[in-house]
């Protein structure tokens, strides 16, 4: 799209033209999906990051300006939504790989050790008996501190899922420790 059109382009986007909307798509999707497959190396995510970018254009089009051309500002949306994508890609992995070790380490029920009252036996075997995702909520909830928002990302879930979590986590371990 020559730099000349981006005016109306814009203007027509603004105003919710959907025919404006459809050409700048058109014009820059398969370009800016090669370009984003630079970043995330996956086909299927470089598309999504794409999408991401034009339906936010879409969904902020009254206020939307780029202060250099079209073209530089998609390259530059697909660019950070990119890095974006990779940044949380890796923390995720990371907690994920943490939970996975910590929770094998610091969640082993061992009967045989002796220093460990009983009621702190019957709580670490209720919390083992947790099912496998709500024992990860809880234990990042309250053995490493995390916040739920901080959970939630860790284990790509809503902030909702991770409430109800807890929630019945701790109505769980209280019929588990103090019974009915």
């Amino acid at each position: 799209m020559p730099d000349f059109m981006d005016k109306t382009v814009v203007e027509g986007i603004q105003e919710g033209d959907a025919t404006a909307f459809k050409l700048l798509f058109d014009t820059y999707y398969a370009s800016l999906c090669e370009y984003a497959v630079s970043f995330v190396r996956l086909t299927p995510v470089a598309e999504d990051l794409v999408q991401d970018v034009f339906a936010n254009i879409w969904n902020m089009r009254e206020n939307w300006s780029p202060n250099h051309t079209i073209k530089s500002y998609l390259f530059r949306a697909v660019r950070n939504q990119a890095l974006n994508y990779i940044k949380h890609d890796k923390l995720e992995k990371s907690w994920a790989e943490q939970v996975r070790q910590n929770s094998d380490q610091d969640l082993v029920f061992d009967p045989e050790v002796s220093d460990h009252s009983d009621l702190e036996k019957t709580i670490y075997q209720a919390i083992d008996d947790l099912p496998p995702r709500r024992c990860a909520v809880f234990v990042l909830s309250r053995f490493y501190h995390l916040t739920y928002v901080e959970i939630a990302d860790a284990l790509d879930i809503s902030v909702k899922t991770v409430e109800k979590h807890i929630r019945i986590a701790l109505m769980q371990l209280y019929e588990e420790i103090f019974g009915d």
